[in-house]
């Protein structure tokens, strides 16, 4: 995977921003005071990768612009970050794995992994921080390994089909979400079984994401998000527009969600991490199971996350986190 060209994310975000331009009757406060808690860290097309802290409105940076870096996360407890990122010598098939404090920045743990074929790794902390899951690679499925990089589990197939679909996630009982084909499958924590939770049959769809307490699951589908319990029952759509909505991340306490708009897809080379190449307008609804249309000044309870004085939405184009 390498990540767009300059000149590539300037078409793409020359486009976005023609959809961002100010409007009186859109914006944060607009019969929303508070953006919620917590920060939003994301991935910027030029900025590496940014925070938003809640409380304040005010933009922060986590991590530099690094065209090394393949992917990143931040712990649920907001206090560590993993990256994986070229070696920068010439072990061109291991992916550097670094674990470091928010706080100070300081290297807790470092270690190299080998995937097949040199595959760029996308490491995800376990939500008790004890584990890391690696998104599964065309050739290596899932990978779980220790904080010292030590592999526990390796779960290549299910139902006689390789996992190969790099989508993954972290549930709070430390089971894990994956797809093949059109099944969203579901882990027991031993990581030796799992079970279907929903087959949707739709060409598109994808970016499964649990609530904090693990009761609902958010997903994208054709074009717009959808919401469901656990175990697949109950599927709502909860957003509607007339552009596309992507990868919905649940607020720390359950109440939000935060969501991609006006999704633009590349048409050059793939980006790097585990979405899908892109840019996307950042937004936040209600995840109270009702329908919110998020096109721009049409609905109070739709945050347009813009930051005071600045006249387009926060634009991402990878992980998406909310902490």
């Amino acid at each position: 995977m390498k990540k767009l060209s300059f000149f590539s994310y300037f078409f793409l975000l020359t486009v976005l921003l023609a959809g961002c331009k100010k409007d009186d009757s859109s914006g944060p406060d607009r019969g929303n005071s508070s953006w919620g808690k917590g920060r939003i860290y994301y991935s910027s097309p030029t900025e590496g990768v940014r925070y938003i802290d809640l409380a304040t409105k005010t933009k922060g940076l986590l991590l530099p612009e690094d065209y090394d870096r393949h992917d990143w996360d931040v712990s649920m407890d907001g206090q560590k970050t993993i990256t994986s990122a070229n070696t920068g010598d010439t072990d061109w098939d291991a992916n550097l794995i670094t674990i470091s404090n928010i706080s100070d920045g300081q290297v807790t743990g470092q270690f190299r992994y080998y995937p097949t074929e040199g595959d760029y790794a996308s490491p995800k902390f376990s939500p008790n921080r004890s584990k890391i899951a690696v998104v599964p690679t065309y050739h290596d499925g899932i990978v779980i390994m220790n904080l010292e990089g030590r592999v526990e589990n390796h779960l290549l197939s299910y139902g006689g089909e390789k996992i190969r679909q790099n989508i993954m996630a972290w549930m709070p009982d430390n089971t894990l979400l994956f797809m093949v084909g059109n099944k969203l499958c579901r882990t027991n924590t031993a990581y030796t079984n799992a079970s279907v939770i929903a087959d949707i049959n739709l060409s598109k769809w994808g970016a499964p994401q649990p609530s904090p307490d693990g009761t609902r699951i958010a997903y994208a589908s054709g074009n717009h998000i959808w919401m469901m319990n656990a175990d697949g029952s109950n599927k709502k759509q909860v957003t509607t527009s007339t552009d596309e909505e992507t990868y919905p991340v649940f607020s720390p306490d359950g109440k939000y969600l935060l969501i991609g708009t006006r999704f633009i897809e590349s048409t050059g080379s793939p980006g790097s991490g585990v979405f899908s190449d892109g840019v996307w307008a950042m937004a936040i609804i209600p995840a109270d199971g009702q329908q919110y249309n998020v096109d721009q000044g049409v609905d109070d309870h739709v945050i347009q996350l813009r930051l005071q004085g600045v006249d387009r939405n926060e634009i991402c184009n990878g992980t998406m986190l909310w902490r």
